[in-house]
């Protein structure tokens, strides 16, 4: 939450700046000097949003203080990749949202705007999954729906049959699920209560 609240107080900054200088200095009209001043605050903050800055001067200790930081909720679940990490987390409206944080040797660095891609989008009458590799990493994180009804375990496995190690985690109370995969390929399938689902 600490992100977005500096990002809107140096939005300010800029704009106020700015203007003083087209206005006093380089004795533009009020209005050429406000709209100037709007543009740039707009640029600016955008590209420090996406490219967070703090990443330079600062790590975070652990997802729970990164967390903290840039978002705003309640933390549901954190799944661990090999050099990321994903936040499952609901906001204030209850909805339920995610966020990757990269790490850092033993730490915990901002995402950047590009820092995940889809790789895979799938809808069928079982469920919807998305499947999302974070850029610079060999990890994948999957995100899907199942029936609130299951209630067996949930097994990932590759196109040969054989089961892929991975520990995959259910939102209490919801048919949201979650998992790692430190792989994919597009005959990647999860079987749900003997039902078969395709990720790719």
């Amino acid at each position: 939450m600490t992100f977005y609240i500096l990002r809107i107080i140096l939005l300010i900054l800029i704009l106020a700046v700015i203007y003083f200088f087209f206005h006093a200095v380089a004795e533009c009209s009020t209005k050429k000097s406000a709209i100037i001043g709007a543009v740039f605050s707009i640029v600016i903050t955008t590209a420090v949003s996406m490219f967070p800055p703090e990443n330079l001067v600062t790590d975070f200790s652990s997802p729970e203080n990164a967390f903290k930081y840039f978002c705003a909720g309640e933390i549901e679940e954190i799944i661990y990749g090999n050099d990321s990490c994903l936040v499952v987390y609901s906001d204030s409206q209850g909805t339920f949202k995610d966020c990757v944080f990269l790490k850092s040797g033993a730490d915990y660095k901002l995402p950047l705007y590009f820092s995940r891609s889809r790789v895979a989008h799938v809808f069928t009458q079982n469920g919807l999954f998305n499947t999302y590799k974070v850029s610079g990493t060999s990890d994948y994180y999957v995100q899907g729906s199942v029936s609130t009804e299951t209630a067996g375990n949930i097994g990932v496995f590759d196109g040969n049959g054989n089961n892929i190690n991975t520990n995959v985690i259910r939102i209490a109370h919801t048919g949201f699920i979650y998992f790692h995969l430190g792989s994919f390929k597009d005959d990647y399938y999860l079987v749900s209560d003997g039902e078969t689902q395709p990720l790719g």
